[in-house]
């Protein structure tokens, strides 16, 4: 009775998974999602960002750290020591970029900091178009929610994708100079020229402003302390400890699966002190389980949503070769 009752358990659980999956290969399902859901969704979320902006001041936010802790660094100031405000909660975010990012910015704060702000959310804004034209996707990922976070914010995380997206070495180069994680794709994808150069330009900062380098260093552990605090223990799982173990085992299983997708969800999933914005990173790899949850605004959800992705593909993967043996038993008999 036993074997008949888990033969049972196990044919019904089979059936639901078929159903599931049937369901979400639908062309009607799979149409409604994409072409309604996801846009509706999309544009309720980031119309409700741009008023969040414009009521608690956060507009620009990133584009100010960025510019003044390059300011202060060429007036021989400590870069890490500055911050901008958030108007309505007084909350205050520290510069925290690396050196190669603080030489990258100088140059630009010939500029009035407004005129600045105002052209990194342009450059932003053209970037985002960019990502959606290069990778083929409807009009309405314009609306991503991170997307949107990160123009509105003038954060270099959306010009960062657009040049790991460009195809040219030189370009993919300079994307790690902007933020150092943007090795992780490049790694991932074998694109060892761009790297190489990344490492290169490391290189170069190291030499033409040293004490830059050992100021960084010299205080990096308190700060990377603040950061995490002000970052309230990083977007992706808010500092909890199960999320974390849980994401990393299920990146882990995906490099054995899937090394370049891996690459481009690590960030996203794992990053510390990370922000909303970090899962513009997944839209390479995009997947409908992950539009939805990567697009709520709500901490933890990334690592949530990408292990179930993960586990997702694994199921799928089962399935597929469970059918295969399938075809191969028939064939043989």
């Amino acid at each position: 009775m036993d074997r008949v009752g888990s033969g049972n358990t196990m044919t019904q659980a089979a059936a639901i998974r078929l159903a599931v999956t049937n369901a979400f290969r639908s062309p009607f399902v799979q149409r409604f999602y994409t072409r309604a859901f996801l846009p509706v969704v999309f544009s309720i979320i980031a119309f409700a960002q741009l008023i969040g902006g414009l009521t608690s001041g956060w507009l620009g936010l990133d584009a100010e750290i960025y510019y003044r802790g390059s300011a202060a660094w060429l007036a021989g100031l400590n870069p890490w020591d500055t911050f901008s405000i958030i108007e309505d909660s007084g909350k205050r975010f520290h510069y925290s970029a690396l050196p190669p990012m603080t030489i990258i910015g100088a140059p630009f704060t010939v500029l009035p900091e407004p005129v600045f702000v105002m052209l990194v959310t342009a450059l932003s804004g053209l970037a985002a178009v960019y990502i959606v034209r290069r990778l083929k996707m409807p009009l309405y990922w314009l609306l991503f929610p991170p997307m949107v976070e990160g123009v509105l914010s003038g954060n270099p995380s959306i010009i960062l994708l657009a040049l790991l997206l460009s195809a040219n070495p030189l370009a993919e180069a300079l994307a790690p100079l902007l933020k150092v994680y943007a090795f992780i794709p490049l790694f991932s994808e074998q694109r060892w020229r761009g790297c190489w150069l990344a490492v290169a330009g490391f290189g170069l900062t190291f030499l033409l402003a040293w004490p830059l380098w050992m100021a960084y260093l010299s205080d990096l552990a308190s700060r990377s302390g603040r950061l995490m605090n002000e970052a309230d223990g990083g977007f992706s799982t808010g500092g909890n400890i199960a999320l974390f173990l849980m994401a990393a085992v299920s990146i882990v299983w995906l490099i054995l699966i899937d090394r370049k997708a891996a690459g481009w969800l690590i960030v996203p999933a794992l990053w510390p002190a990370s922000q909303f914005h970090y899962s513009t990173l997944a839209m390479p790899v995009m997947h409908p389980i992950l539009a939805l949850g990567l697009a709520l605004p709500h901490i933890g959800v990334p690592s949530l949503v990408i292990t179930a992705y993960v586990l997702w593909r694994v199921l799928e993967r089962r399935m597929a070769d469970r059918s295969r043996s399938k075809d191969a038993a028939r064939e043989t008999a």
